[in-house]
């Protein structure tokens, strides 16, 4: 169903980049400063983000509000941090661990 596709494709890619410029924004740290400090996985994060909260937030929002499927798609993404968060709260090394291999297995498939 390509709904149920874009919903992971646009849906899933522009949430999680708008989070996490919600998540920066918020934060009250200086954006140059955390620049500076970054990793490479940081400074491409940002880049990312930025391409998107440039975009039109309107089109950005009728793209999640049309899409029947992007609650539930969304709800994956917060369940997958809620998740990850336990594991770390928890002190669960193994269950992180084996989180990130099954994310793993997923891009090594052919």
């Amino acid at each position: 169903n390509h709904d149920y596709a874009i919903s992971y494709v646009l849906g899933l890619s522009h949430v999680l980049n708008i989070a996490f410029a919600k998540v920066l924004s918020s934060s009250g740290e200086n954006k140059d400063l955390l620049s500076n400090l970054s990793s490479t996985t940081f400074k491409d994060q940002l880049d990312v983000a930025k391409r998107v909260t440039d975009e039109n937030p309107h089109l950005y929002y009728e793209i999640q509000y049309l899409n029947k499927f992007s609650l539930k798609t969304i709800s994956e993404l917060s369940n997958a941090i809620k998740e990850i968060f336990d594991f770390i709260d928890s002190g669960d090394e193994d269950g992180f661990v084996q989180l990130m291999d099954q994310s793993r297995s997923y891009f090594s498939e052919k």
